[in-house]
């Protein structure tokens, strides 16, 4: 089994209709989106971890 890498490939455009918050900025930025559900408890359990990898990377990682 095997799947197309994607690295380093340019992403396709991320069309968000309507944004809930603020679009948050991704220029220049690495974008990591993370689908989750708020009766999902491993993704609960995520919610601090990403926080602070937002802390930490606020100008190199956009968290969506």
């Amino acid at each position: 089994m095997w799947a197309d890498s994607w690295l380093y490939a340019e992403a396709p455009k991320l069309e968000v209709e309507p944004w809930l918050a603020e679009k948050p900025d991704t220029e220049g930025k690495y974008i990591l989106i993370k689908f989750w559900g708020a009766y999902c408890p491993p993704c609960r359990k995520m919610i601090p971890v990403l926080n602070k990898w937002h802390e930490k990377y606020e100008y190199d990682l956009a968290i969506i």
